[in-house]
Order: structure tokens, then sequence, then C-alpha cells
């Protein structure tokens, strides 16, 4: 039985097609993922493009950086007078509002405080320059450029990066657990996506130590955290609300995942 690798997706024998093929010979199609990956790209590109279109355009509810303007505002707000949650959300039930309440456990301060004072271009580099760093020690198989590529396709996907979402950083934080472990306590900012933290089991003694801190400021903030149960236990929230920025948050598993066998330092599968 013949056994190609993984881009010889059809074989034909014995001249199946005829006389064009000498019989016991093989016809082998190769899919030119790299081809498939830049066309896939560029339509990328374009989709960011006529999605970018529409937060350009002036309007109060939607524009380029509100996401990251709303998390600034948090940080900011705590800093002056030590109100975090919307008084609102302490009071009683309420049926959760975008860009109005807060759901960031207390520690998520320790991202949004910083940005009150650093410039606003940093939001978008850190995050982005921790993936393109980790997709460069894997070296990702080239079919999976092109999953990767669809995965940005998402509509969401795309409007995370434009609007400055945290999905951003969670995209990061999983690249960095990849790559190091111990980041993975830090998706906690999103509660939602906390069993990656599972992915901190691969170096156990360096996230024991990287969690230390997250306690120190547990801690420290412990009113806070007071608050936080009382804003959960009284919204009404759609459950899959955060779900639908999954598939931004798979590009870095699906870069390990092609590599899973060779290992990301082996040269020779990259080529796969």
């Amino acid at each position: 039985m013949y056994r190609g690798d993984v881009n010889e997706l059809v074989s034909f024998r014995n001249g199946p097609l005829g006389p064009a093929f000498a019989r016991g010979a093989s016809f082998r199609f190769r899919i030119p993922w790299g081809f498939a990956a830049g066309v896939i790209a560029i339509l990328v590109a374009a989709e960011a493009v006529a999605i970018a279109v529409l937060f350009v355009i002036p309007s109060p509810y939607l524009h380029v950086g509100m996401d990251w303007e709303f998390y600034r505002d948090l940080g900011a707000r705590w800093l002056a007078n030590g109100s975090y949650y919307q008084p609102h959300q302490l009071t009683g039930p309420y049926v959760f509002a975008t860009m109005v309440d807060n759901m960031y456990p207390p520690h998520a301060l320790l991202l949004f405080v910083p940005f009150t004072f650093l410039p606003a271009v940093l939001w978008w580099a850190i995050p982005v320059s921790i993936l393109g760093y980790v997709l460069a020690w894997i070296r990702p198989a080239r079919w999976a450029w092109v999953v990767m590529l669809l995965l940005l396709a998402w509509p969401r996907s795309i409007a995370d990066v434009l609007t400055g979402n945290t999905d951003l950083w969670v995209v990061a934080i999983i690249a960095a657990a990849i790559r190091w472990g111990w980041p993975a306590v830090f998706v906690t900012i999103k509660p939602t996506f906390a069993p990656i933290v599972a992915l901190g089991l691969a170096r156990p003694w360096q996230t024991a130590i990287a969690i230390i801190p997250l306690l120190v400021v547990a801690l420290a903030a412990l009113p806070l955290w007071f608050d936080y149960a009382k804003i959960i236990s009284n919204v009404t929230i759609d459950p899959g609300y955060s779900l639908v920025s999954t598939p931004l948050l798979l590009i870095p598993v699906v870069a390990r995942m092609s590599t899973i066998r060779r290992g990301p330092d082996d040269s020779a599968g990259a080529r796969i």
C-alpha cells in the first residue's frame, strides 16, 4: 500500500485515468499550501479592510480601539476613586450590557491600570509580538498557516483586533503558555477560559511560582473580590457570550498541533 507524505492526497495506480498513465505508475496531487495560504491571506486582508470601514465611519457605538478605551477607563476610574464595578451591578439583578458593565475579576487591573499611562499602541504591539515570537519558535507546518488564516478570517477575530479586545491578550497568553507553561495562570483575567490554565501543568513548579503574585494581589484587593462575587451572582448574561472568540484563541493551538509529532525545533519536519 502506498504511503506518501500528508500533502499527497490522491494516488492513481494501474493507469485508472487511461493511457496517459502507464501501468503501475502513480499520479500524485500535492496541495500547494503556500499558494493557498497566500490567497487566503489576501482574502482575510480584504475582509479586514471591509470590516475596518465600519469602525472608521463616525459612530458613538463602533470605532477602532473602543474596547481598549473601556479597559483604560476602568483602570483610571479605579485609580481615581477605587470604583471598579458599576453601582447597579452591586445593588441587584441586572442584564449585562456591553461597554457598560464590567465582568472582569479584580486582578485584571494588573493589565488595565498600566495602560492608563502607557501608549495605546503597546496594547496591540505586545500581544502581537508575543504571538509572533511563539509562532516563529514553533514554525508551524504549511497546512497550519491555512487553518490559522481561516480562524483569523472569523469576523469576531478581526473585530477583536480592531477594537482592542482582551482576547488579543488571551491569545498571547495561550501562545506564551505553550512556550513556557507558567503564563497560563494569567488567562484567569477572563474566567470563561480558565481551563486553559491546564497548559501550565507542563511546568508545574514555574506555574506554582507564577500563582504567588496573583494570590498576593488577590489578598490586597480582597474587598473587590467580594464585589466581584456580587456582580456575578446578580448578572443575567448569555453563557456563550465569550465563546464566539474561540477561533482567534485557537491560532497558537493549531500551530503547536501541527508540529506535535516532530517538535517545534525539528527543522526537517517544518517542510511537511
